[in-house]
């Protein structure tokens, strides 16, 4: 059986895959964990629910809203 060493780019699309799925998962643990009783301001509960369906999880994976 022949071994496969891994590419430089194929390493790094594997850390970019990961880095994603781990920064989704965090959106939503920061939306499950939204005060959604609160009914002053839906800031948090909007912007993390648009981070699970689009990209914008890539950033609001890292952020947190003071209401939460």
């Amino acid at each position: 059986m022949k071994r496969r060493n891994f590419t430089l780019i194929e390493l790094f699309v594997l850390i970019f895959i990961c880095l994603n799925v781990g920064l989704w998962i965090g959106n939503v643990v920061h939306l499950v964990n939204c005060d959604w009783e609160d009914d002053k301001s839906w800031k948090g509960e909007i912007i993390h629910t648009l981070g699970v369906v689009s990209p914008i999880y890539l950033v609001t994976g890292w952020t947190s809203f003071e209401e939460e």
